[in-house]
């Protein structure tokens, strides 16, 4: 089709998690485990873009976090924008 164009990317990141401070303010939750969560981990992202020449666009990204560590988070996330 003309007037449209698709953007594939693929990412590789090194994450640090520095959880090990045992600070905790008074009434939060602990929402991370510090026994697990901690260390050098990776994280791989791809997607996939999809522009229109009037400007409708539609996204669809992935991670998958955690390898390497104890954890694994998979997100994926689906966008749309149409201009008005």
């Amino acid at each position: 089709m003309s007037g449209m164009r698709l953007s594939p990317y693929a990412g590789i990141y090194a994450d640090y998690y520095f959880n090990r401070d045992n600070v905790v303010p008074l009434g939060a939750p602990a929402l991370l485990p510090i026994e697990v969560v901690h260390g050098l981990s990776a994280r791989v992202t791809s997607g996939l873009v999809m522009s229109a020449t009037e400007g409708v666009t539609l996204s669809l990204d992935s991670e998958l976090g955690g390898i390497g560590n104890d954890f694994k988070v998979w997100t994926v996330r689906g966008r749309a924008s149409v201009p008005f």
